[in-house]
């Protein structure tokens, strides 16, 4: 059967398969056009140049709304007096041999020149006999020997503490095993020390028998010094007495030391109970 064979006029442009009844005619869509043909071509379009880009223009700032509310006058509140600050109490200084000023490390020269015809050899020996009367020789044994610190600092300052009236001096009296116990922070041995002086030292008052155990813990320490070989202007303990006793005092308490500690009416009692301060 014979075809239409008319170029369609919508893409893709094939050509019409209508069936009509003889050939060369066309069906009743492609009335009176041409059997087929090329394809038409697509008009190009051309694109028009896009101009410039301008750069944005800056809009002026917009003026700042005023806000129409009220605004409350702020209450202004006014300060009180303080009330009278209490004044700083600053710790006092410990001395340390580190730390001496230079007037005190003067002082403290003059002090070990005027002892220096006791504190000898000999000296440090008679001490050691009397003391070890006096502490048994386990803590004597295990204060030079089985301690960790090389100096005295730790018996000078629970002698201080004692001098300085900072632990109730009742508890020196009696034989109550703790009665240091924790007291002066310091080792267990030091601590030894001072309960066997305080429980054989005869001095029957309160305020005496404190101030002769802190100095047989002065006087030990100094000869824990020599034994150490610390010379006495690094001794913690000599220059405690150094920088409060007067010179002549100390002389009588380290030559006092050389006497009997446990008898009532030795040198070293007179010696040992008072305090001489210098001024």
């Amino acid at each position: 059967m014979a075809k239409c064979g008319a170029r369609k006029d919508s893409p893709p442009y094939r050509l019409c398969r209508q069936p009509v009844p003889e050939a060369g005619m066309r069906c009743h869509f492609h009335q009176g056009k041409p059997h087929g043909g090329p394809k038409p071509r697509k008009a190009q379009t051309r694109r028009s140049p896009q101009p410039a880009r301008q750069p944005p223009r800056r809009s002026a700032p917009r003026p700042a709304r005023q806000s129409t509310r009220v605004r409350s006058t702020p209450q202004v509140s006014i300060p009180t007096q303080p009330g009278p600050r209490r004044p700083h109490s600053e710790a006092p200084r410990r001395v340390r041999p580190e730390n001496l000023t230079t007037w005190e490390r003067t002082h403290v020269e003059q002090v070990v020149a005027f002892c220096g015809d006791v504190v000898t050899t000999g000296w440090r020996d008679a001490v050691t006999t009397q003391a070890v009367d006096c502490i048994t020789p386990e803590v004597w044994n295990s204060l030079f020997h089985g301690r960790r610190q090389s100096d005295c600092r730790v018996l000078a300052d629970m002698a201080k503490a004692l001098l300085d009236g900072k632990k109730a001096l009742h508890e020196f009296i009696g034989f109550v095993a703790s009665w240091i116990t924790g007291w002066f922070g310091g080792g267990q041995v030091e601590r030894a020390v001072a309960k066997e002086l305080a429980k054989r030292i005869p001095i029957p008052g309160v305020d005496q028998k404190a101030t002769a155990v802190a100095r047989g813990l002065q006087v030990v320490g100094i000869v824990f010094c020599l034994g150490q070989s610390i010379p006495l202007n690094r001794c913690q303990s000599f220059i405690d007495l150094a920088l409060v006793e007067t010179k002549e005092h100390i002389k009588q308490i380290l030559i006092g030391a050389m006497d009997d500690w446990t008898n009532p009416s030795s040198t070293l009692v007179v010696a040992w109970s008072t305090q001489a301060r210098a001024m």
